[in-house]
């Protein structure tokens, strides 16, 4: 049985710095990267976290004109997201190599 596409949905506000690092994290994990999508979420940040993460490649960015709260940012991620899986992360996470694989 082949193993089904992944979108990994993200949302940040104001904190670029942990999202940035929760999205290298996700690109070192055990699962193919060609079934893997990275969908980042900015709710309204006020500070440079928009112009940051647009500027990181190989992932889905969506910025919001209003901050939705975790829940909307999330809804707003599956929208734009292709994956058979979603998988939800806090931007602060720091999730395991295996995790994806083992969620599966």
């Amino acid at each position: 049985m082949p193993l089904p596409s992944v979108s990994v949905v993200l949302v940040n506000y104001n904190g670029a710095e942990l999202t940035l690092e929760a999205i290298e994290r996700i690109r070192e994990v055990d699962y193919p990267a060609e079934l893997l999508e990275i969908v980042v979420v900015d709710n309204a940040s006020a500070d440079d976290s928009v112009e940051r993460l647009s500027a990181v490649g190989g992932i889905t960015f969506i910025p919001s004109a209003e901050n939705t709260g975790f829940a909307g940012g999330c809804n707003l991620g599956v929208s734009r997201s292709s994956g058979e899986i979603i998988a939800f992360l806090n931007s602060d996470a720091k999730p395991d190599p295996g995790w994806v694989r083992a969620a599966v």
